[in-house]
């Protein structure tokens, strides 16, 4: 009987983080704002391979070009390059935020204080920056040259 309670407190706890959670980590943004909201853009944003340490992410006329530094080790940085049109964004200063189509976009300077930090461009809301590890991979070449099927 004892443990059957204690089952039922713990079931209950459990579920109440769910919902806090939920209410705390869903979408803040109001319907009468949508147009001006941004956190629901930036979450349908998928970035590609360039190549194995270069990642994009496109929307509209902005590009976000992220390079991976030590890819794939724990000290594993990034840096940003930021373009508008196919040109660089350039003359902005540690700290500066764009808003662009691909969301709130942050400037986190030139210096690398540490190996695995940010330099350059890179998403304002830090929930945005993935590791290369949650990038999806680029997808294999096929090795068919077609000339196994049958006519």
């Amino acid at each position: 009987m004892m443990k059957a309670i204690h089952v039922k407190r713990i079931v209950s706890v459990a579920l109440g983080f769910v919902v806090v959670s939920g209410i705390a980590l869903g979408d803040s943004c109001k319907k009468e704002s949508a147009g001006a909201c941004t956190k629901s853009a930036g979450s349908k944003l998928v970035a590609t391979w360039e190549s194995d340490t270069v990642c994009l992410y496109k929307k509209g006329e902005w590009t976000l070009k992220v390079e991976y530094l030590h890819k794939g080790s724990r000290s594993e940085g990034q840096n940003g390059v930021l373009l508008r049109g196919g040109k660089p964004v350039t003359g902005k200063e540690e700290g500066d935020v764009l808003e662009t189509s691909l969301g709130k976009l942050k400037h986190y300077g030139t210096e690398r204080k540490v190996r695995w930090g940010l330099t350059g461009w890179n998403f304002a809301d830090r929930r945005q920056v993935k590791r290369s590890s949650q990038i999806p991979a680029k997808p294999a070449a096929s090795k068919c040259c077609g000339c196994s099927k049958k006519k």
